[in-house]
């Protein structure tokens, strides 16, 4: 029975829908012929009213309601038909319909219900006799009825700030990533094409990048905090069975996603796919990691540092040289032309959290739209008892003056709490200056204050501190009132440093510092975070006492990540000391001790005259000569043209400098890596703000050392190397696979990367 009942109920819409229309239907059309067959007898009635005509008024009442929730799921596809001929950016606002089929029906059903009653119950019809219940009654469905379009009213009003919010906010950045994603599975795919997966040579990075094993992995002696070959060390037998278990349930959970897609009919991505394995491994920053890291290794060619567009081209075939140069753009957004082992692993890294913080965006967001939902809904439930009684007592105005003259009395109680609420939803749903992870920087009472977004509700939302790392928690409405710089949502920032200099230096000397700056920032190692582009302007002269110069550098990205800022800036600040002092320029006063100083001791020599000329020549030559750019050096009066750095055959280059050599280990950091943001994006649920994971920071750290590689960072590819073309059922990739667009979807295909965070309000 129990098998029947399914097959019966999962047959189709009409067929479920019978199941709950037909049998009440049926019970209510008995009293209908027992009144109509009883006319000429007793002719039965229920409050004057015919049973027979109480009774289709019933099964009426059943009926419309059932037939506009099929008339209302019909809707947004209709909407999305007509729409789409229009134009293409009102298919959004099928969503609103799709999320208003309650309301629409219920509206429906009431007004049909209405006109029912009216027509059913009136005297008008024959045999009818109402009393005065029905006049009572009507006025009930009337405060109903218009009860209904308040409610309905409210929810569309929600429903298009949920959409456009989202619209505005989300929609653009997920296609963004979904793109990614696709293009990422491409890579990946002409990667296991050319190294297989489980292979010798990305056997620790294809066991972290399927996240269904990484269980078993950590199995194998993940206390002592070592990395356990499996096939050469005898502790490794444990550690091979575990991944033998992982293997197999990756072909089990492949064998019945197939098995879904032939039962449901609809586009499920198979397990072992390269987009579903690019997915789960942007949930991680450990696994974006080591995709990245296969990806690199894979492409670059034996002997390389760098990826370069012709690595690219050259893998996927020539068949398919639009797709390389749309992948390698999306792998080197800054244009530098070729991709270092930390770009392509910070990249990913990048991707990974910015999909979690729209998780969680979506999230938090969604609990403020469900919180404007009550507010509303509480306050169009309010309406709806002073409808109700304006229908049904004649002394409706008296009612309505005392209770307006209550709310007046009492408004000094709602003002604030009513100015915070209406003041955090325009900030919040119109104004919208911030998302989840977004670096902002804040001008409150205190000064500028350094902040990361950790989580938005209706009246407030909470900061983490850059510099302490506290979260503080401000109310929306005081941050209405107050500047807000985005930091992620700005592009390629500009740094301006002041600098105040003796009066003295002249105008060469401050050219000469110009083209040392240009010089180390337009460096192979330096021209991937730089814009080739300063200036260094004069801006001020003070009191005649000294020169004040502003220094403009043009950054390629902008400071989301605090690590990358402060390394960039430190590397800058240190650059500048140096060609400070090999210029060099000293500040306000000039470079010498002041005469009378122990170091410039007053005193005084009885010489001939040829004695002191020759000094003071040989103290000139020797000043001369400690310059950058001697002004009497092979009578030259102005700077090169071209200076560059180290390349100045009387002095010391800069770079063999030990200050410059203490600069650079200073700086030396892997911009891929920061432990502390990893480690707490990881820890976050998706979906879920402020609930970490149940998994132990301790077996994520061991990890770790699975992805240090003892090798140089050169490429393992053999030059020549392609991936094969696929042909269809092959496991590899046909020349329509690269045509295929996440935005060519169907609307009635399964997208798995639109599942992260998303919820609908009711």
């Amino acid at each position: 029975m129990g098998r029947l009942y399914e097959k019966v109920l999962t047959y189709g819409t009409g067929t479920r829908y019978s199941i709950y229309i037909l049998p009440i239907a049926i019970i209510i059309m008995i009293p209908i012929i027992v009144g109509a067959t009883q006319v000429n007898r007793t002719d039965p009635k229920i409050g004057g009213v015919r049973l027979a005509w109480f009774f289709t008024w019933v099964e009426a009442v059943w009926l419309s309601f059932w037939a506009m929730r099929f008339v209302t799921r019909c809707f947004p596809g209709a909407f999305r038909y007509f729409a789409g001929v229009v134009s293409s950016e009102t298919k959004k606002y099928a969503r609103v319909l799709e999320n208003l089929q309650d309301a629409f029906t219920v509206f429906g059903w009431v007004i049909i219900s209405f006109v029912l009653y009216e027509v059913l119950f009136s005297t008008s019809a024959a045999g009818n006799a109402p009393y005065g219940w029905t006049k009572t009654f009507k006025k009930v469905l009337g405060a109903i009825l218009v009860s209904t379009i308040i409610f309905m009213i409210e929810k569309i009003i929600v429903q298009l700030v949920s959409v456009n919010y989202h619209a505005r906010s989300f929609n653009n950045k997920i296609d963004d990533i979904k793109h990614a994603a696709y293009l990422l599975g491409l890579l990946f795919d002409a990667s296991r094409s050319l190294f297989p997966m489980y292979g010798k040579e990305f056997l620790d990075e294809d066991y972290i990048i399927h996240p269904n094993i990484k269980t078993f992995i950590r199995k194998g002696n993940v206390n002592q905090g070592i990395s356990i070959d499996p096939e050469t060390d005898p502790r490794g037998h444990r550690r091979r069975i575990f991944k033998g278990i992982g293997r197999f349930s990756n072909k089990v959970n492949s064998v019945f996603g197939n098995i879904a897609s032939e039962l449901t009919g609809r586009g499920v991505l198979p397990p072992r796919s390269a987009q579903s394995i690019v997915t789960e491994c942007l949930q991680r920053t450990k696994s974006a990691k080591a995709l990245a890291q296969r990806l690199w290794f894979s492409f670059v060619m034996e002997g390389n540092d760098c990826l370069h567009l012709r690595d690219v081209q050259e893998v996927l075939g020539p068949e398919s040289q639009d797709i390389a140069e749309e992948c390698f753009e999306m792998l080197d957004p800054d244009g530098n032309g070729d991709v270092t082992l930390d770009e392509i692993s910070m990249k990913l890294a990048e991707l990974a959290q910015e999909r979690k913080a729209i998780a969680r965006s979506m999230h938090d967001v969604s609990q403020a739209i469900k919180a404007l939902d009550n507010v509303m809904s509480s306050v169009a439930f309010l309406l709806s008892l002073f409808t109700l009684i304006c229908f049904l007592d004649t002394g409706f105005h008296s009612i309505l003056s005392t209770a307006s003259s209550t709310l007046i009395s009492l408004s000094f109680i709602f003002s604030v709490t009513a100015q915070e609420f209406l003041g955090s939803c325009i900030f919040l749903f119109v104004k919208h200056p911030y998302d989840i992870s977004d670096r902002v920087d804040i001008y409150g009472p205190d000064g500028i204050n350094r902040l990361e977004v950790e989580q938005i509700s209706l009246l407030y939302t909470s900061f983490k501190r850059i510099t302490d790392l506290e979260i503080i928690q401000i109310p929306n409405n005081v941050l209405n009132a107050l500047w807000i710089n985005n930091i992620s949502r700005s592009k390629g920032l500009l740094e301006r440093l002041e600098l105040f200099i003796s009066f003295d230096t002249s105008m060469s000397d401050i050219e000469a510092l110009r083209l040392e700056m240009q010089s180390y920032i337009t460096a192979p190692e330096n021209s991937r975070d730089f814009q080739p582009e300063i200036v260094l302007r004069c801006v001020g002269v003070g009191s005649m006492d000294k020169l004040q110069l502003q220094l403009e550098v043009r950054h390629k990205s902008n400071w989301p990540n605090e690590q990358i800022r402060a390394a960039r800036h430190s590397k800058l600040m240190c650059a500048l000391v140096l060609a400070l002092r090999q210029v060099p320029i000293f500040g306000p006063g000039g470079g010498g001790a002041p005469l009378g100083d122990p170091a410039n001791p007053t005193y005084s020599v009885s010489v001939s005259d040829e004695t002191a000329s020759a000094a003071r020549e040989k103290a000139a030559k020797d000043a001369d000569a400690a310059r950058l750019h001697p002004v009497n050096s092979q009578l030259q009066t102005a700077v090169p043209e071209n200076s560059q750095l180290g390349k100045n055959s009387t002095n010391e280059p800069l770079a063999s400098i030990p200050e410059s050599k203490a600069a650079d280990a200073l700086n030396a950091i892997r911009l891929s890596e920061d432990p502390l943001r990893d480690e707490e994006r990881d820890n976050h649920e998706v979906n879920v703000v402020g609930k970490q994971s149940s998994s132990g920071t301790a077996l994520d750290n061991s990890m770790n050392l699975e992805l240090k590689k003892s090798k140089t960072s050169q490429g393992r590819r053999k030059a020549g190397t392609s991936a094969p073309t696929r042909t269809s059922g092959t496991g590899r990739w046909e020349e329509g696979d690269f045509n295929a667009r996440p935005s060519c979807v169907g609307a009635g295909d399964f997208d798995q990367e639109a599942q992260v965070g998303g919820q609908e309000t009711a």
